[in-house]
């Protein structure tokens, strides 16, 4: 389960640079 807790940081993390 700390997979799919990184990918969304991951994800969040781009969201705010794009």
């Amino acid at each position: 389960m700390q997979i799919l807790s990184l990918g969304q940081i991951l994800r969040a993390n781009a969201f705010h640079l794009n």
